[in-house]
């Protein structure tokens, strides 16, 4: 049998939205496909400090993160592509001067303003993010 790479996104596609799992009918399936010599990995959105513990219940050959820019292999770092720490400072003193809310999101942590946002979705998100215990504030 040919060997494939098989990729999953996170929210909704290996985790249920509801219970924030992975169904047991998901992990027969993933199982079956690397016994069957393929690989596993993860593909999202996400950096790689907010991968849900859950995740760990499965042994994925690695994990495709930050929209690209991180990518492990077998737990080996393969690409890493990070802003510099000038470039993020002028983001952080540009959304200021302009009054916008954010997030600066990174392989270890997340910025949030030290402020409170008028935005209630960043604020759970900032909840989420200090539960984690990847979480800074300027």
């Amino acid at each position: 049998m040919k060997q494939s790479a098989l990729f999953f996104d996170i929210d909704g596609t290996i985790l249920s939205e509801i219970t924030k799992k992975i169904p047991d009918s998901a992990l027969a399936a993933m199982s079956k496909a690397k016994e069957n010599g393929h690989r596993m990995y993860i593909n999202t959105g996400r950096t790689y400090c907010n991968i849900p513990a859950e995740l760990r219940r499965f042994d994925f050959d690695g994990y495709l993160c930050g929209c690209g820019s991180y990518l492990v292999c077998r737990d080996e770092v393969v690409l890493e592509s990070h802003i510099g720490m000038k470039r993020g400072q002028d983001i952080i003193d540009k959304m200021y001067e302009c009054r916008l809310d954010g997030i600066l999101e990174g392989t270890e942590d997340a910025y949030f303003p030290a402020g409170i946002s008028r935005f209630e979705k960043l604020e759970s998100s900032r909840r989420y993010f200090k539960l984690k215990g990847c979480y800074s504030a300027n």
